[in-house]
């Protein structure tokens, strides 16, 4: 129910602790009842994700994608929590993992693209994604970040025309003062 409302679990584990640890309780049990249920790992990996139970949240998020390896999305949130963690090494692995199990999936190429670039590994950020874009044109994220590597890289043209498609998707204020950098840098 939290998913994409994390800011609330606190406060709700603050006025509900007993509630909470209730359903934890519960999704712990689940876990034991069949050991081989991904569903139940992820459910609790999730759970333990948001409640700030960090190393149970890894351990059965990363027994889910074991356990069914279309469940690549508990890896991501794994990998997304790893980096929040500092354990960039183990991020790295996972989402490296990750391509390998899924290489035609954009938002798995999306995640490595981003990590890298969050470590300055700008060629490697590049690779992965330009081949996001390939596989989703759409997903505009990764064309904003595309953008903005290649303009602080002073690839205008190519920054110019990720800005143009996202402003045409998408306008963005972003997206609009990119463009503006571009145009005068390329002294137009």
């Amino acid at each position: 129910a939290f998913e994409g409302a994390e800011s609330a679990a606190p406060r709700v584990q603050e006025q509900y602790s007993e509630l909470v640890e209730s359903c934890l309780n519960h999704f712990a049990f689940e876990t034991t009842v069949d050991p081989n249920d991904p569903n139940a790992h992820s459910a609790y990996g999730r759970a333990c994700r948001l409640f700030g139970r960090y190393d149970q949240s890894q351990r059965h998020l990363l027994r889910s994608m074991e356990l069914d390896r279309y469940r690549w999305r508990d890896g991501l949130l794994c990998a997304e929590l790893q980096v929040k963690l500092g354990l960039l090494d183990a991020a790295q692995k996972l989402l490296q993992k990750l391509v390998e199990m899924q290489p035609d999936s954009a938002e798995v190429q999306y995640a490595l693209g981003y990590f890298y670039q969050q470590s300055n590994a700008l060629a490697f950020a590049i690779r992965h994604l330009e081949k996001a874009a390939t596989l989703e044109r759409t997903h505009l994220p990764t064309r904003q970040l595309l953008a903005d590597i290649y303009l602080m890289q002073g690839r205008f043209d190519q920054a110019e025309t990720q800005y143009s498609f996202i402003l045409k998707v998408s306008p963005s204020v972003k997206a609009h003062l990119g463009i503006a950098e571009c145009v005068k840098q390329q002294f137009r």
